[in-house]
């Protein structure tokens, strides 16, 4: 994503932030002329608080896998009230429904119209802050525990039903 960033228009408009470790030695001249400039920027061993900051402080995330399990910085960034460009993985679009932007996990270089996009829409996504928090509840800690208390209150009631 780094490179496909780095040799494209969008350094001109839209800087981006790393959270975590990376072999900067791998990065292209492009790239690190990037980190020299100021306009990629790389954060690591930040604290949560720093996190949501820089989350909350940012026009959308991106994250591209090619297998998660679930995708938890995907529901983190939809808790900050920010929309996600990632890769077309089938568990992504269930954790991000609408508030996605998607894709094809083998043509990285897609992701560019995505963050175009992304950019082009900011002040309406801003907007859209209050909305993609509300959607991301189901992932806070009140959300998951009411939808397991649902799961074992129907076995319970299924159970009764049956074995009465």
């Amino acid at each position: 994503m780094i490179e496909v960033w780095a040799h494209s228009d969008l350094p001109e408009t839209l800087g981006l932030k790393i959270i975590g470790t990376i072999d900067v030695s791998t990065f292209s001249n492009a790239a690190k002329e990037m980190i020299s400039s100021g306009i990629l920027t790389i954060h690591t061993n930040i604290s949560a608080n720093e996190l949501r900051d820089l989350v909350e402080g940012s026009i959308g995330t991106i994250f591209y896998s090619y297998g998660e399990g679930w995708g938890q910085p995907l529901a983190e960034s939809l808790c900050c009230g920010k929309k996600v460009v990632c890769n077309d993985l089938e568990v992504f679009h269930e954790v991000l429904g609408e508030w996605g932007l998607f894709f094809p996990t083998n043509s990285p270089e897609m992701v560019i119209p995505q963050l175009q996009k992304l950019f082009e829409d900011k002040e309406k996504n801003r907007n859209q802050a209050d909305q993609i928090k509300n959607f991301a509840k189901r992932y806070m800690a009140e959300g998951v525990g009411k939808s397991w208390q649902e799961v074992l209150d129907n076995l319970v009631n299924n159970y009764l039903s049956e074995n009465l």
